[in-house]
């Protein structure tokens, strides 16, 4: 990512993070460093209330967003979905899902899409 970022390929491209501790932000948001939860990784090990409460939270901040925009790419596990899950409701542009199983399928998927 950063490559693209230096060579201007990503020049009018917007990145947002996922995050279960801070919901929503921005890839250049400053956050504080904090001890990653015990369980498996990319698990969210959170309750039903807490995830639809940080879904709300996100939904209402892309709602601002999402149209301002002619494609989105979407780059996130099945766990991390539920915290945007929604969303699609009220874009108008087209959204990509990044594809394959792993982070290497779904890495190589996004550097097709960067590419082209």
């Amino acid at each position: 990512m950063k490559k693209y970022l230096r060579e201007g390929k990503l020049r009018n491209t917007d990145i947002l993070i996922v995050s279960k501790k801070f919901g929503l932000i921005w890839s250049d948001d400053r956050i504080a460093y904090y001890e990653p939860s015990p369980g498996s990784w990319g698990s969210l090990g959170l309750n039903k209330e807490t995830v639809d409460r940080i879904r709300n939270e996100n939904l209402h901040k892309l709602k601002k967003l999402v149209n301002r925009y002619s494609e989105i790419y979407v780059n996130v596990g099945q766990e991390y979905m539920k915290l945007i899950e929604g969303f699609q409701d009220f874009a108008a542009c087209k959204i990509i899902y990044a594809t394959g199983k792993g982070l290497g399928p779904k890495a190589l998927h996004m550097k097709q899409w960067i590419i082209k």
